[in-house]
């Protein structure tokens, strides 16, 4: 007994002290919640489990307990909870009475501060326990206000399952934020903690009505309301939880725990994407194509609105979980406008300016177009528009791989990992990995007319690409050729107008495609994290048609980018694409960025003299009075000889007086085939036979004999057409061609057989 009053005294103490103490809010519940992401307007997109597996809000500060929840609870649990000091003594000795009189526990008397006490000390009902919850309660009473003991409550009472607090049940049982509750709902919810069990239906409906009862009776709700609430039903089990941006809501909680993160992700419009996402899946998988990632940017404000990291998250079969907006992937030509942007800005071309698609080869290096065939000459701005490979890589020569990847660097992208070196040209038709997220962010900046750096440390007064390169960039992506019946919608001038470009990687494994509008930039990526390829897996059959499927469904009422940009005018060679000069003809006026250095001069046209009959070119040795001034374009000589194979068009130099006692002017030639260092694999054909190699080379001057010699020894001579086939042994071969004119031309290749 004495003990026992040392006790009390004890405890009586502690009371005085905590007084002190009176405003300070203590939470005696350990710091441990659930994660809780929201959408831009805080509709509900996921929820993690804290490290008890229970599903927890973590405590708002600024949240306000639902009126008609407490209500409800005040009237079933203690409804003279704002005139007491944590012990309602007129319920505890009614309840003393009930026990006494029933010789067992039918009625605990307790109070809202007493059930904390009881959560916090999670011991069995006796008479020596509820002791301790009484002094305990008096101490949560001195450190606490009454709002802020209802609401510590109600934010950790046990609600059926795995659920504590009454933000996370509202989710769990009514898939809505308790600001919304019913009184019919406010009422269970009430009456839950009692008996957290929902297979004990009947007696929370008992229990639910009588609550709903007395609400009624105090005068709390009129009687439609209450007849109307009476007939609503109960739950029968939890509601299925919200999942929406699984990939995204993983990456925040990865940043973000224990605490409620509200996210830009606009959940209507997330789920539209997520069905277009889902549909074009099954169709994609008839086709080999099991993977599909979609991210949607607001331009203005560079947020994410939509987020398909994997279409079907729990496709464990196919990499479901992996995140395909932030892996990195080969990005075939996905970087091409960057290449042409920076071309632009740095005055190597215009859109107007004429590029070079012939069979092109850097060592062992040789691209290829998509479609296997050459066009010749080529307009950068159709080169670009089209996706043709060898333009882009002849450009990226003249621009230099080691200045473009200095470029990329600066962007900010985190996927160049290797020496510049070690991508080469190849950097341009998919050499370089990169990640949706970071290529889309690009592509809206430049949607804006900034600078596309997403890098932290960027000096923003440092001019990487210029508003003007960036918009004329972006006009040649206008003409990018829809896909299905997307590209006769475009044909109406009511279309909304989309820059776009596709890409696909080599062997046919990464689909990308990219597009802005004014107001959205859409990245959309199919392919197999298995590293599957498919046939159909370009950009322009899997993934194109989605980013039009998400484009069909957003905002394009501006019909142009809204940028200012302040270009001048100068004047070009209608046919080159390079700044006048008096040799060329036919000039126009375009728009140019205002930079220096500016585009070069027209190399291509130069002024000759032909004899009288305009057969012959002469020089001061041979030329007579009746000569004339002409202007003829001369490319390079496998582009000349390229074109006049294949076209009417004649692009070499007419041959020179054979009569002149000197040839001023020696015709330039290369050989195309086979280019030096690099080594040929011979295969068997079908007769059993080791095959030929195709030797060419192209002249820029008529009728010009080139002599071939391969390995020092005399082989054969060529006229017009220079080319022809020949046996080559195994190891070290060297070919020397020498023209009538007297230039020589060498280059070494190894033969394996």
């Amino acid at each position: 007994m004495k003990n026992f009053i040392k006790f009390l005294l004890l405890l009586f103490i502690l009371m005085i002290i905590s007084f002190s103490f009176k405003f300070i809010k203590y939470n005696p519940f350990p710091f441990d919640y659930s994660t809780v992401i929201l959408d831009e307007n805080g509709e509900f997109l996921r929820f993690y489990l804290n490290s008890e597996e229970q599903f927890i809000f973590p405590p708002d500060k600024n949240a306000v307990i639902p009126n008609k929840l407490e209500k409800s609870i005040l009237v079933f649990e203690d409804r003279r909870f704002y005139y007491h000091n944590g012990v309602d003594f007129f319920s505890l000795f009614r309840a003393f009475y009930q026990n006494f009189i029933n010789k067992k526990i039918v009625s605990g008397g307790s109070t809202v501060t007493m059930q904390i006490s009881r959560m916090v000390f999670n011991r069995n009902r006796s008479f020596l326990n509820k002791i301790s919850e009484i002094f305990y309660s008096f101490f949560l009473e001195f450190t606490n206000t009454k709002k802020s003991l209802l609401k510590l409550y109600i934010d950790n009472a046990p609600y059926g399952g795995n659920i504590r607090g009454y933000r996370a049940a509202s989710v769990r049982y009514f898939k809505k934020n308790a600001e919304n509750l019913t009184w019919a709902e406010s009422a269970f919810l009430a009456v839950l903690p009692k008996n957290p069990n929902l297979s004990n239906s009947e007696l929370l409906l008992k229990r639910r009505n009588h609550v709903l009862k007395k609400l009624f009776e105090h005068k709390e709700i009129d009687k439609i309301t209450y007849e109307l609430a009476i007939e609503e039903k109960i739950p029968q089990k939890e509601q299925n939880l919200p999942f929406f941006a699984p990939h995204f809501c993983d990456n925040v909680f990865r940043q973000h725990k224990n605490t409620i993160v509200k996210t830009s992700i606009d959940l209507k419009l997330q789920e539209r994407i997520e069905k277009i996402a889902s549909l074009r899946t099954l169709n994609l998988k008839n086709r080999g194509i099991n993977n599909l990632s979609i991210i949607i940017i607001e331009n203005k404000t560079g947020q994410i609105k939509s987020y398909i990291g994997n279409s079907n998250y729990w496709d464990f079969e196919n990499s479901g979980m992996v995140d395909g907006v932030r892996a990195c992937r080969s990005t075939g030509s996905i970087l091409k406008p960057f290449l042409y942007a920076y071309a632009i800005e740095n005055g190597f071309i215009l859109p107007q300016t004429i590029l070079f698609d012939v069979p092109t080869f850097y060592g062992s290096f040789s691209p290829v177009n998509f479609d296997n065939r050459y066009n010749g000459t080529v307009r950068a701005g159709e080169a670009l528009y089209r996706s043709l490979n060898i333009p882009a890589v002849r450009l990226l020569k003249e621009v230099g791989f080691l200045n473009f990847y200095l470029f990329l660097e600066k962007t900010g992208i985190s996927t160049l990992t290797r020496s510049p070196e070690n991508y080469g040209l190849s950097m341009i038709t998919g050499g370089v990995e990169a990640r949706l997220d970071e290529l889309t962010m690009l592509y809206s900046l430049m949607a804006q007319g900034k600078n596309p750096v997403i890098r932290d440390n960027f000096d923003s007064s440092e001019q990487i690409l210029s508003k003007e390169s960036i918009k004329l960039t972006l006009d040649i992506l206008k003409n990018v050729k829809r896909p299905g019946i997307e590209f006769y919608i475009d044909k109406f001038s009511s279309a909304g107008q989309v820059s776009w470009k596709t890409g696909t990687s080599n062997g046919f494994k990464d689909a990308w495609a990219i597009g802005v509008t004014p107001e959205y930039s859409v990245g959309v990526w199919a392919g197999n994290f298995s590293g599957m390829s498919a046939p159909e897996l370009t950009g322009y059959i899997a993934a194109a048609p989605v980013l039009f499927d998400v484009f069909s469904i957003l905002a394009n009422n501006k019909l142009d980018f809204e940028f200012e940009v302040n270009f001048k005018k100068i004047k070009i060679c209608a046919e080159t694409g390079y700044r006048a000069t008096d040799n060329c003809k036919n000039i126009i006026e375009v728009d140019s960025p205002d930079i220096e250095p500016s585009i070069k001069t027209c190399p291509y046209h130069k002024k000759i003299w032909m004899n009288s009959e305009k057969k012959y070119e002469v020089c001061s040795l041979c030329w007579d009075e009746n000569r004339t001034e002409e202007i003829v374009i001369v490319y390079p000589s496998d582009v000349s000889s390229f074109v006049e194979r294949h076209t009417n068009k004649k692009l070499s130099l007419p041959e020179h007086n054979p009569t002149c006692e000197h040839i001023s002017r020696k015709a330039d030639f290369s050989i195309l085939y086979p280019p030096d260092g690099i080594t040929i694999k011979i295969p068997v054909g079908f007769d059993g036979k080791y095959q030929q190699i195709k030797v060419s080379a192209g002249v820029t001057r008529e009728n010009e004999e080139i002599f071939w010699y391969i390995n020092n020894k005399f082989i054969t001579s060529t006229i017009q057409i220079h080319s022809f086939n020949h046996e080559f042994s195994e190891g070290i071969n060297q070919i020397t061609a020498v023209s009538s004119s007297g230039l020589s031309r060498t280059v070494t290749f190894h033969v394996n057989k």
